[in-house]
């Protein structure tokens, strides 16, 4: 059965209709929860008694749709293998056929950016096989079809050993990614210290383990630290000691020997050697730092913005708030709703619908428009409606938040106009409000 696309809600959707047979299964349950990040955003909908399977692409087109224009880049190739990588552990974590997710590139979606990619999950395709390789070999063909050869030798040679591992079956995303990152970081250490990177060929066996997953998304095991003495307790023993030895001089006769003697001597040399070991305050015993918890996530660092970054950046935001020349999208059915018409755009394809208030934007998963650039905050700001008027509030970001190149305190409540670009790190967003 055809795919057709339809708009529903100010949104766009990729329809098809669903088995006459089809009963209400596990598969549906799961797909229903869009709980998988990987998949399409999926709904099961009734329409003259008949059900359709929905799938929401606003904001997103084919690989194939995007065509000649398509470029692929080294960095787009992994994009593409971090989100196989994703979908392969979901489908074995959610106990779904990774054989009914169609991998061809006029079901893979992404955006012109190819900075991520979604798969569509067909739950009543036929499966009499193992299909998933020769997609993926197909989707692969495509890719080459499409990737900038011009790029770096060490590049180009990466993608066709993807290519060659996937015809041998010996393909594991999560690995190609791992390696890779283990030869960038290693190119990147020899550079720095004037050596010439090498590239070294690491074992097809090699599998991903936790610790490379924990780099992977950026998060690195804390390394152990010393657990100090705290300094209230040394001062008060040093000053017992001191305190100690002055009142023997003082009062000889409180012990059975001279005030002159050796002895004596020797106690307050003792006690001036403990003193300036206490002073130190640094134990023998090491503990393990605690990641901080937020929302249920591991708090990540967030890359601050170097000064001779910042001018650059404000020069790029005015720039575009004299020139703010977002395209638009084809004109949505109208709607009663207080936020049709208002959505977030970032100038390369990507569009953030506003269905709610208030509307959060960060890098956190949970957020309403997650980004995924490093100088942007978990929580970065959000938008709220301020009666007729919409505002933006920064949230404590690291890297603050401006409105046109002009930047605004954390907790302050800036109105925002229809065409005005808000300043997230290296990120700018405009927001355009028709209704």
């Amino acid at each position: 059965m055809g795919y057709t696309t339809e708009r529903l809600n100010n949104r766009k959707f990729l329809v098809t209709g669903q088995d006459p047979g089809a009963q209400e299964t596990y598969q549906l349950q799961m797909l229903s929860c869009n709980a998988i990040r990987p998949l399409l955003e999926f709904s099961v909908r009734s329409v003259d008694s008949s059900g359709y399977y929905y799938y929401d692409v606003t904001g997103l087109q084919s690989l194939s749709v995007l065509g000649g224009e398509l470029t692929f880049s080294p960095e787009s190739v992994l994009n593409l293998c971090q989100a196989l990588a994703e979908l392969s552990g979901s489908m074995n974590e959610y106990l779904l056929d990774i054989d009914r997710v169609r991998m061809g590139a006029e079901y893979v979606y992404s955006t012109p950016a190819l900075d991520r990619f979604l798969f569509l999950y067909d739950p009543d395709k036929s499966v009499t096989e193992d299909l998933y390789p020769e997609e993926l070999q197909k989707l692969f063909e495509f890719v080459l079809q499409h990737f900038d050869h011009t790029a770096e030798r060490d590049d180009t040679v990466m993608v066709y050993d993807i290519y060659s591992r996937i015809l041998k079956g010996t393909f594991d995303p999560a690995a190609c990614v791992r390696m890779r990152g283990e030869k960038k970081e290693e190119s990147d250490g020899k550079t720095a210290s004037g050596e010439m990177p090498a590239v070294q060929e690491a074992p097809e066996s090699a599998a991903p383990s936790a610790e490379a997953g924990a780099g992977l998304c950026g998060t690195e095991e804390p390394k152990k630290r010393k657990k100090k003495v705290p300094f209230s307790i040394a001062a008060i023993l040093s000053g017992i000691l001191s305190v100690g030895s002055a009142g023997l001089l003082i009062c000889p006769g409180v012990l059975p020997f001279e005030r002159n003697s050796y002895m004596l001597l020797g106690v307050c040399t003792l006690s001036a050697v403990t003193a300036a070991i206490l002073a130190k305050a640094a134990g023998s015993t090491t503990r393990k730092p605690k990641i901080k918890k937020k929302e249920g996530y591991d708090t990540l660092e967030i890359e601050k913005i170097r000064p001779e970054e910042e001018e650059e950046h404000a020069k790029t935001q005015r720039e575009l708030f004299d020139d703010a020349t977002s395209p638009l999208p084809t004109v949505w059915n109208g709607t009663e709703d207080e936020t049709a018409g208002m959505y977030l755009d970032d100038g390369a394809g990507r569009v953030f619908e506003i269905e709610k208030f208030p509307f959060i934007v960060g890098t956190n998963p949970v957020c309403d428009a997650r980004l995924s650039d490093r100088t942007v905050s978990r929580r970065h700001l959000k938008l709220l409606r301020i009666g007729e008027n919409i505002a933006v509030t920064d949230l404590g970001s690291t890297n603050g938040t401006t409105v046109n190149g002009g930047r605004i305190g954390s907790g302050e409540n800036r109105v925002l106009r229809n065409g005005d670009v808000l300043g997230l790190g290296r990120e700018h967003l405009t927001i355009h409000i028709l209704s």
